[in-house]
């Protein structure tokens, strides 16, 4: 709190010092210290920010959010980049430059708003911590003193080696740039370099036991530093100053002490915001909601995204909290948050797999991400895209055995999705069954309804005597077993029927036409085996074993 007590003091308009400011690509210098250091800490930022992109291919690296760099008046004082309210914050030193960690964590940032795919395992790690100590002195800049040994990996040592070699800085490049956007590792070195990843990881190991890493200029950024544009400070900024540095730190209690200053001094929609995230980091979720009200009013110009998609996590009324993602999407349609929210709010997964795509292409890189997608698609049974979003989780992992978990995380869903329509076809053929089973009982309780009906109307007619059955035809036996085979010709048939015990008996069918077949709907004689055997009575002359009828039990 002792450190913050200075800032806190910006929140007085009477005790206001002067503070300049310099805008340059994605970046944000506010300075206490005067406007040269402002002119000089963006040209040192722009000059990292080309040199890094220049080594994977990108021209013009960009950044969703503003990196807003602070320099405060006698103070040393730096820490590396930190989102913050409304963006990214970072704190530079009045005097020189920050140390390699600070510009090790820009460069990751860079690298993972510019990059569509993932490098291979520890790439973009030692592409970082090779550029971290970047040396630059207005328009020159000096590429490869090494960082701290641990950070002098082989990849590390592959990049160092061939940056330093003018002969290999565009083989590196090209094999930067391929990776950066997807291409296999095998043929990415393979096309770039005419030799395979071992045999340059090779080179790479002897060229680190050397250690000998020599020094070489790069290509700045042409500019005019003399046309650099300096502007003061708006005052409604600086007043956020205290509080945006404290959030982007994660000091809650100084953030929202800093910020209750700026809103005695003059209320502003920012400040609530900015006291409703300090608030909300406290735990203090009724406060937070009052205060993150106050900045999303329907009258405020401008509402921050970051404070609508707060206020909508601790709204209770689901319409409400919709129409608060939504105004945050349309704030910042290019953040994925407002999505991803948006995609745990639907209870259905097609919904769900709808914003969550939005989210996606927003954050290529996200392999939790793509595999949350293409579960969601899965189960909205989208399975083309499934198979997609599958694809692209493969392709944002970093090593092999991320793949691999990934493959077996997409058997498993497979298997369940497969486990679960064998259950859905048995549930339908049980109800199936069960209403033809309701349905006959209908039918045959309608069927004794109208046989009674009809005896009362004749009084109730009984016969005189048992009734016998009749049959004028020869005497008949029965044969009961399971009918295996029927060989057909001419006409005729043999009939393969094993009993319960014994071997198969053969009953021959001169005439196929004069043969009764009795049963239920598959009551048929198909010639060939019977796949599976049939149980039937066959009705057989005794002298002749002819038979007369099959019937089908």
């Amino acid at each position: 709190m002792r450190m913050l007590l200075p800032l806190l003091l910006l929140g007085s308009a009477a005790l206001l010092p002067a503070w300049h400011e310099v805008r340059m690509g994605p970046f944000v210098v506010l300075s206490e210290a005067g406007a040269n250091p402002a002119r000089e800490t963006a040209v040192h930022l722009e000059q990292f920010r080309h040199a890094l992109g220049q080594a994977i291919g990108r021209d013009e690296l960009t950044c969703r959010w503003p990196v807003t760099v602070v320099i405060r008046r006698r103070s040393a004082e730096s820490w590396p980049v930190a989102f913050s309210r409304d963006g990214y914050m970072a704190a530079w030193p009045e005097r020189g430059a920050p140390g390699p960690e600070w510009f090790e964590a820009l460069a990751r940032l860079l690298l993972d708003e510019n990059l569509n795919a993932r490098m291979p395992e520890g790439y973009e790690e030692a592409l970082a911590a090779a550029f971290s100590t970047l040396q630059v002195d207005g328009v020159r800049l000096t590429f490869g003193a090494p960082p701290a040994e641990a950070a002098r990996t082989l990849a590390w040592a592959l990049i160092h080696q061939s940056i330093t070699t003018p002969a290999t800085q565009i083989r590196l490049r090209v094999l930067l740039s391929n990776l950066a956007n997807g291409a296999e590792e095998g043929p990415a070195f393979r096309n770039s370099f005419q030799e395979d990843k071992a045999a340059l990881e090779a080179k790479a190991r002897a060229y680190l036991a050397a250690g000998e890493f020599g020094t070489i200029p790069l290509n700045a950024k042409a500019m005019d530093t003399r046309r650099i544009t300096v502007r003061d400070a708006m005052p409604s900024r600086v007043r956020l100053l205290p509080g945006d540095l404290a959030l982007a730190r994660g000091d809650f209690a100084a953030a929202r002490a800093a910020y209750e200053v700026g809103l005695k001094d003059r209320p502003a929609p920012a400040l609530h915001e900015g006291l409703g995230l300090a608030l909300a980091g406290l735990g203090e979720d009724a406060a937070a909601r009052e205060a993150l009200g106050e900045a999303a009013k329907e009258d405020v110009e401008q509402p921050g995204a970051r404070g609508l998609v707060a206020l909508a996590r601790l709204t209770s009324d689901p319409a409400e909290a919709r129409a608060l993602v939504e105004r945050a999407s349309a704030v910042k349609p290019d953040w994925p948050e407002p999505y991803l929210l948006a995609a745990g709010q639907e209870p259905g997964p097609v919904r769900q797999a709808y914003f969550l795509a939005k989210a996606a292409e927003l954050r290529p890189r996200d392999v939790a991400l793509w595999e949350r997608l293409a579960l969601a698609q899965m189960e909205a049974q989208q399975f083309d895209d499934a198979t997609k979003s599958w694809a692209a989780a493969l392709r944002a992992s970093p090593n092999q055995a991320g793949r691999d978990r990934l493959v077996a995380a997409r058997r498993a869903a497979d298997q369940k999705r497969i486990d679960q329509l064998e259950e859905d076809k048995r549930r339908r053929a049980a109800e199936e069954k069960a209403e033809l089973d309701r349905l006959k009982a209908e039918t045959e309780a309608r069927i004794r309804a109208a046989e009674e009906r009809a005896n009362r109307a004749a009084g109730e007619y009984k016969p005189p005597a048992k009734i016998e059955e009749w049959w004028d035809g020869p005497e008949t036996k029965a044969f009961d077993g399971m009918l295996e085979r029927v060989d057909c010709a001419k006409g005729g048939a043999r009939l393969h029927v094993r009993p319960a015990e014994g071997a198969v008996v053969l009953f021959n069918v001169a005439d196929v036409k004069k043969l009764a077949v009795i049963g239920a709907g598959e009551a048929t004689l198909t010639c060939g085996p019977q796949n599976p055997p049939k149980r039937v009575r066959v009705n057989f002359v005794p002298e002749s074993r002819q038979p007369i009828s099959v019937e089908f039990r």
